[in-house]
């Protein structure tokens, strides 16, 4: 393998390690957002609530 190939192979394999970590630190940011948005939600508490308690004749969830 010649140094030119040698290069380029590098640089193929620089690109797709930082095109991994950012795909990951995305996949990372995106969940603690999720978390962060369910955390922050009131509609969660309440519908946790509502779908808690017994359902009663005449009500709906």
């Amino acid at each position: 393998m010649t140094v030119h190939w040698m290069h380029v192979t590098a640089s193929y394999a620089l690109v797709l390690a930082t095109f991994l970590a950012l795909g990951l630190g995305a996949a990372l940011r995106h969940r603690a957002a999720r978390r962060r948005l369910a955390l922050l939600d009131p509609r969660a508490q309440r519908d946790a609530v509502r779908s808690r308690a017994p359902n009663r004749p005449g009500t709906s969830p």
